[in-house]
């Protein structure tokens, strides 16, 4: 199961989107309830196709072949993606040994 984390940039965007979706519920004004609509869609669709792009990436660790102890080395990480169609930009890869 993948984790999902929200950033406080989305965070942000989904707190304006529920405050302008509730006052324009409350006082029923219906060009902001199609506004709200569409800023909570934009959420959902940027959900989706973040999936969609992650599908077929695949992560490949390389170690060195010998470590001693308390000596420094180097991990190579390289990232593949097998879609034919799209590209994934901007990729953060952490690693924890």
């Amino acid at each position: 199961m993948r984790k999902t984390i929200l950033y406080r940039d989305g965070l942000i965007f989904l707190v304006i989107t529920s405050v302008l979706f509730i006052g324009a519920s409350a006082r029923e004004v219906n060009l902001l309830l199609l506004f709200a609509s569409l800023l909570a869609s934009l959420f959902f669709l940027d959900r989706i196709f973040g999936q969609r792009s992650l599908r077929k990436l695949t992560a490949e660790r390389t170690l060195p072949p010998v470590i001693h102890a308390g000596d420094s080395f180097l991990i190579t990480i390289s990232l593949e993606n097998q879609r034919q169609k799209g590209s994934s930009w901007s990729i953060l890869v952490e690693d924890s040994i």
